[in-house]
């Protein structure tokens, strides 16, 4: 008797002991849980340190001012001319076109009239300010013209630039920022049936070549000067190659190929400097298709290579 009732009064030590195992176990894996690994969190320090060495620190370059968009720029200043302007988004960036006729200039002149050189004075502010390539484009309506300073409208209309673009040089914007292009009749933007729509013809355009604009034509090929690669080619002083034509026979209506000519912004502008402007001197410079010989060189620029006019003097 004695020794079952000692045996049942320890039996509960049984089972104290099997909790108390359970509770080690139990605090033993919660520690485990918490615990951070000391070699695991060495070996991500080694690492992250490795990672911040191998990156080398560039300069700071300081702040020259608020940075702005450029064709933001460009709008913000046509807002201020009101409605001479019409602006368009284009493929290089930002065009701004101004009526010739009554606002630049008088019918078939290319001399800038007081209110067009206020107008585009407040361009060339802009072109001071964001200082990128400027294009500047003449284009005429389709009526011919017959003058003794103008035989046709492709140079009443390369004149006007030039106009235009003397203007941006004497304001200070660099010569090798601007070029000069002469379309006349060639590049409608209305219809010529109406005189409204050839009013709008009559125009001057500025091209701003933004960066964002040259960014969207990455898709074409251009080369260093931002013109399409089947543009004409370009010399070592920037100028364009063109070819002159003239007739091959006398009873052949054909053209044959006489040779490269330089035609630059430099002859347009300054014809005193020897090159072919308009009243540049010397043989073969004559708007007289009589003086003009089987090689003469002709005063001709660029769009005579592929239009339909072939320049003054060989119609």
């Amino acid at each position: 008797m004695s020794s079952g009732g000692e045996s049942g009064r320890t039996r509960w030590l049984v089972s104290y002991a099997d909790m108390v195992t359970l509770l080690f176990a139990l605090f033993l894996v919660l520690f485990a849980l918490s615990s951070v690994d000391n070699a695991k969190l060495e070996e991500l320090a080694i690492a992250l340190n490795q990672r911040l060495r191998d990156v080398e620190p560039g300069p700071l370059e300081p702040a020259t001012g608020q940075v702005q968009d450029p064709d933001l720029l460009l709008e913000q200043a046509l807002r201020r001319l009101g409605g001479k302007f019409r602006v368009e988004r284009e493929e290089r960036g930002v065009s701004v076109a101004l009526m010739a006729d009554g606002v630049l200039f008088d019918s078939g002149q290319a001399e800038i009239k007081p209110e067009g050189r206020r107008l585009l004075g407040q361009l060339i502010e802009v072109a001071q300010v964001v200082k990128v390539p400027l294009r500047i484009e003449g284009h005429t309506d389709d009526v011919p013209i017959m003058t003794q300073l103008y035989h046709s409208n492709w140079e009443l209309s390369v004149h006007r630039a030039c106009s235009v673009a003397r203007l941006f040089l004497e304001a200070g914007v660099p010569e090798d920022r601007l070029s000069v292009m002469g379309f006349g009749e060639q590049r409608p933007c209305a219809s010529n049936e109406t005189s409204e729509g050839r009013a709008a013809n009559r125009r001057v355009v500025v091209l701003f070549e933004t960066r964002q604009g040259r960014a969207r034509a990455e898709g074409n090929s251009l080369d260093r000067d931002g013109y399409e690669s089947n543009s004409p080619d370009l010399d070592d002083r920037g100028r364009s190659r063109t070819t002159r034509h003239r007739p091959a026979h006398p009873d052949h209506s054909d053209f044959d190929h006489v040779g490269p000519s330089l035609v630059g912004v430099d002859d347009l502008l300054y014809p005193d400097r020897g090159g072919v402007g308009a009243d540049a001197p010397g043989p073969g410079n004559s708007l007289d298709p009589a003086q003009h010989g089987p090689d003469s060189t002709g005063p001709l620029p660029d769009l005579a290579v592929d239009g339909p006019y072939p320049g003054p003097g060989l119609r």
